[in-house]
Formats: structure tokens, sequence, C-alpha cells
């Protein structure tokens, strides 16, 4: 029951970090960051919520993932 509570919290924060990041970003696409500097402007949403957003957004086709030479991933809302 407990593990319960816990996951559904841990997905009720990744649906918010979601929606916080494709209000904040979708509309004018062309932003690329690190999944944690993206963190830094949306501090209420916890840094794992975060990653776990993105990668749900790439899956989604909303944003793609890159690789930096230190092998650090940057993530980009596509352009419309």
């Amino acid at each position: 029951m407990v593990a319960e509570t816990v996951e559904t919290r841990a997905q009720d924060a990744i649906a918010e970090a979601k929606a916080a990041l494709l209000k904040t970003f979708g509309p004018m696409g062309g932003i690329t960051a690190r999944a944690d500097d993206f963190g830094l402007v949306l501090p209420h949403c916890p840094p794992e919520a975060i990653r776990e957003a993105l990668e749900a957004l790439v899956e989604d086709g909303s944003v793609e993932v890159a690789s930096l030479s230190d092998g650090a991933a940057v993530y980009q809302f596509i352009r419309h």
C-alpha cells in the first residue's frame, strides 16, 4: 500500500513536471539545456521528475535529446 502511494506521488510529480515544461518551453521551441538547468527554472519540480518528464517528452516527439562531448544529455524543445 505504501509502495502504491510512493509510486502514485512519483507519477504525479512527473506529470506535473511534464506539464510545466511544456507550458514554459513548448510554445517557444528551440530551447536547449541539461535537465538540471531546466530544474533551475522550475524549482518547484523535483530534479528526478524533470529528468523523467524530459525522457517522456522525447518519447512523445516533443523534445530531442543529444549528447555533449562530456557525455551529458541535453534536451531541445522542437521549434514549431
